[in-house]
């Protein structure tokens, strides 16, 4: 379990170096310190809201063929951007862009985490 939420974090964090570096519009400023915090904030509004906003939204991701998760993703992102001082994301695009990097080092990390 420790292991799992570790994984988690540390996805967290090099998804949004990643993002920071790959997008334009997605500016983090911060220390390595800063980053691990908004890494810890994103792994904890995902562990309290996402399953909530699933479940109310289960309609649309079914309708949608999952895409939906995406919207739920950028909303997810743009809480931690709202209650965070170092991290920006300017614009719509960005966030989208933001939120699949995010969601492509998660899965890749968190799926080789699991396995083990």
């Amino acid at each position: 379990m420790l292991v799992r939420l570790a994984a988690h974090i540390i996805s967290n964090a090099l998804g949004i170096i990643a993002a920071g570096y790959f997008v334009p519009g997605f500016i983090f400023s911060g220390d390595y310190w800063d980053i691990l915090k908004v890494a810890l904030i994103l792994a904890a509004v995902n562990f309290a809201l996402k399953p909530l906003l699933k479940l109310v939204s289960g309609f649309f991701i079914f309708i949608t063929l999952g895409f939906f998760n995406i919207v739920i993703n950028m909303f997810l992102l743009w809480l931690v951007d709202y209650y965070s001082a170092e991290l920006t994301i300017q614009g719509l695009t960005p966030l989208f862009w933001s939120t699949l990097i995010l969601s492509a080092v998660n899965m890749i990390i968190y799926s080789s985490a699991k396995r083990k």
